[in-house]
Order: structure tokens, then C-alpha cells, then sequence
């Protein structure tokens, strides 16, 4: 048969490109043919199991069992093997499968290689033909569509077939590539997600950097800030009250003593209440009045005006010295009873724990002419009220000083020659000047 095959396509080549040969000379009796032509491969030979499903169309009975006929005669023509008509019939019972995964799994079942199945569609004196060939290993699918003349079957199937079984014929079913197509459509929406989660976490990543930047830049600026802050002397006000105890050592005794008491204690317990006022605080100048309660040693009360001095007014710690003076009278209440003066000086250290209230300790000589005279530490507190000292850095023009907020002390036609961009930030009310801790930050080039 393979011999008939090679003769015919032979016959036929000849028969095209030399048409007056002889029957003999056309079947190679003759020994003058050209070399240039050649016999084609022999048709390759189909191994395994082909189940032909019922053709399926608008056309009749007859023409459908027809095609199927032709199409049976060339599957054996090629080796193929396969149950016959009335087999698949019995197999496929009331419906027959139409989609690609029944196909594959009906020819499974039936233990084929491959399903063959056609369509036929009537015209005219011809019809359309179109074959599928369905591989059950890989689900895929060849298709081949034939205009076809009445009765030329048996001629076009042949070669159908063959384009069917040809290498590469067989892709990938309708099915299958929606399938891979909605496959690759969710990676594609899996990596764009997975894109967008690590440009989210990029950009988080981003924004905890650019917070922590921030934050760095911020404790910076405050440890500069902080590095550059003036606090200066009442702040918090240029009023004060203040409350302290006094522990101390007599340094001399009653010159009169009262007959029938016994020595008096060298320890002397006084407790002190002051009031002042800031009159001049830009160089830490205040004045006020003391009153002193003396429990021990003697009973008595002293009253005296007092003036004091802070220094520095003004520094980088809200840590000040303080040396202070009064004179005043005295009253006995107790023993003697005697009136006579009394004059006390103290230097301490204060330390505004925020502008209005401050602590301070120290020493303090406390001195009754024809009495007595002590000297040990004091401890107290005072607290500040009022109007607070004016801010050093401002400008003296009266724009600056009224609450100007321009920002900028420059614009005042009395702004010094000297001054600086950098000293034009600081020329708001103090009031409205002070950092997170109460302080008013001010420059230390001022």
C-alpha cells in the first residue's frame, strides 16, 4: 500500500509538469527523468486507539454516515485502531459530549489515544467540513475546515487527516486557553498585588524612615535649642511670695537673761516669709519685706524691708545666686522681751523648677544687737506672679515691645545697624515666646 501511495503522488507530479508523457514513461520506464524530481516521505503511520464520535450538522442522514464512513476508511488507512460505529453509540448513551473535558474523558474511558469528531454544514452541490482531533493525554485539540464537494469525501479527508496528525498540529482547546488565560490573568492580579503590597510596605517603609528623620531633626533642634536657651530672673513674674524654715547654731548668748531660766538651747528654729518685687530685673534687683518668727532659743517676732540681688539674671540653667539684706526691728515676746533691732543677710542658690515656682537653700546670719546672733541654712520656696520680666532679645523699638507680630524687629526705624537676620525671630511678647517647658527660648547672641 505504502508502495501504491509513493507511485501515485509520482503519477500525479508527472502527470502536472509533463502532461504528453506515457503511461510508461510516467511510472519511470524511462530512463531519461529528470533527477530534480523526487518521491515525498512516506505518509507516517498513526499508533493507537482513535474513537470517531458521530458527526454532528444540518446536513442529512445519509451525508453524515457518508462523511463518517470516509472518515473511518482513512483512520484505518493510516494503522489506526478503534471501536465502530455501533460500539460508540452503545457507549455514549442519550447525549454526546460537546465540550473539550467530556470529549477527552468519554475517549479515556474508552482507553483512546485520541477523539476524532465532525460537523458537517450542507451548501449547494458541496458542504463544510470541519474535524477535530482530540489528544487524551494533553486535552488538546487539532481542527482542520474543508469546503467540500458532493462525493470528493473520500479524496479531502485523507488530507485533513494527515494536517490533523501533523506535528505541532495540536494546541491548546478553547477551554484550556481560557482557562490558562484566567490562570494568567490571576497571577498577573497576584504579582500586581504583591507589587502593590511591597510598594504599601516601600512606602511605609518610607514613611517610618522620613517620622524618624523627622524626629531625629526634632531632638536635635530641641538639644541645640535647648544648648541655646537663656532662662532670665522672673520669668514667672516680677512678684514673689516665698516660705522658708531656718535651722542654725547661736554664735552668741543673751547678754540678759532672766533670773531663774536655765542657759538657753544653742539651736534656733525660725520660720521666714518674704515678699519682693522685681524692680529692676534685668539686672536681678529686687526689693520687699521679710517677717521672721523665732521658736526656739527665744520666742520673738522681726519685721524688716530687704533688698536682694540675683545672679546672673540670666543664664543657660534656670540656676541663679541670691544675696539678700534686711534691718528691721525686733520683738521679743518671751524672756526679756526686749525690742532692739534685727538685721539678717543670706546667700542661697535658686532653681526655678518652672518660671513661677522656685526653690532655693542656703545660709543665713540672723543677728538681735544685746541678744543673740545665729547662722545656719535656710530652705524655702517662693512662688512668682504678675507681670512677667520683659524678653531681653527684643528690639527696644516700641513696636517690638507692644507685641509686634511681623516677626521680624527690622521693620522699626529704631532696629539698631547691627542687627542680624538671626535676631528677628524673637520679637513677639515673652508670653507668647516659651518652649514646652515654660522657658522662653531665647538667642544667646542677644
Amino acid at each position: 500500500m505504502v508502495s501504491s501511495i509513493g507511485l501515485f503522488t509520482v503519477n500525479k507530479v508527472n502527470a502536472a509538469t509533463e502532461p504528453s508523457l506515457s503511461c510508461g514513461e510516467r511510472f519511470g520506464c524511462s530512463t531519461k527523468q529528470p533527477s530534480a524530481v523526487q518521491p515525498p516521505a512516506v505518509q507516517p503511520q498513526v499508533v493507537g486507539m482513535v474513537v470517531q464520535l458521530p458527526f454532528r450538522g444540518a446536513a442529512s442522514p445519509d451525508l453524515l454516515a457518508d462523511v463518517e464512513d470516509a472518515a473511518r476508511a482513512a483512520l484505518l488507512a493510516r494503522g489506526a485502531s478503534g471501536p465502530d460505529r455501533s460500539t460508540v453509540r452503545g457507549a455514549l448513551g442519550v447525549m454526546s459530549p460537546a465540550d473539550t473535558t467530556s470529549i477527552v474523558n468519554f475517549g479515556r474511558s474508552m482507553g483512546a489515544t485520541h477523539v476524532l469528531f465532525g460537523e458537517v454544514t450542507p451548501l449547494t452541490g458541496q458542504f463544510n467540513l470541519t474535524l477535530r482531533l482530540y489528544e487524551v493525554n494533553t486535552s488538546k485539540v487539532a481542527e482542520q475546515s474543508r469546503n467540500v464537494g458532493t462525493g470528493d469525501e473520500s479524496s479531502v479527508i485523507p488530507g485533513m487527516l494527515q494536517a490533523l496528525f501533523a506535528p505541532g498540529a495540536m494546541q491548546l482547546s478553547p477551554e484550556e486557553r481560557q482557562r490558562q488565560l484566567e490562570e494568567q490573568r490571576r497571577q498577573e492580579e497576584a504579582q500586581r498585588r504583591q507589587q502593590e503590597e511591597q510598594r504599601r510596605q516601600q512606602e511605609e517603609q518610607r514613611r517610618q524612615e522620613e517620622a524618624r528623620r523627622r524626629e531625629e531633626e526634632r531632638r536635635r533642634a530641641e538639644e541645640i535649642e535647648r544648648r541655646r536657651r537663656i532662662y532670665r530672673f522672673a520669668e514667672g513674674g516680677r512678684w514673689s511670695v516665698g516660705l522658708s524654715g531656718i535651722l542654725s547654731g547661736r554664735i552668741s548668748g543673751l547678754e540678759q537673761r532672766p533670773v531663774g531660766l536655765p542657759e538657753p538651747s544653742s539651736l534656733v528654729v525660725a520660720a521666714r516669709v518674704d515678699g519682693s518685687y522685681a524692680v529692676v530685673p534685668s539686672v536681678g534687683f529686687e526689693v520687699g519685706a521679710s517677717i521672721l518668727g523665732v521658736f526656739t532659743l527665744t520666742n520673738a517676732v522681726a519685721v524688716a524691708p530687704t533688698a536682694r540681688i540675683n545672679i546672673p539674671w540670666r543664664g543657660y540653667i534656670p540656676l541663679r545666686g541670691s544675696a539678700g539684706v534686711g534691718v528691721g526691728p525686733y520683738f521679743g515676746t518671751s524672756g526679756s522681751k526686749r525690742i532692739t533691732a534685727w538685721i539678717t543677710a543670706d546667700i542661697r542658690a535658686e532653681y526655678d523648677i518652672v518660671p513661677a515656682f522656685t526653690v532655693y537653700a542656703g545660709l543665713e546670719l540672723d543677728s538681735a544687737p544685746g541678744l543673740y546672733g545665729s547662722l545656719g541654712g535656710v530652705l524655702g520656696v517662693r512662688f512668682h506672679f504678675g507681670e512677667p520680666s520683659p524678653n531681653p532679645t527684643s528690639n527696644s523699638s516700641p513696636n517690638s515691645s507692644s507685641g509686634n507680630r511681623s516677626g521680624s524687629s527690622n521693620s522699626s526705624p529704631t532696629s539698631t545697624p547691627t542687627s542680624t537676620p538671626s535676631n528677628t525671630t524673637n520679637t513677639t511678647p515673652t508670653n507668647t515666646n516659651s518652649g514646652d517647658d515654660g522657658w522662653t527660648q531665647v538667642n544667646p547672641s542677644r
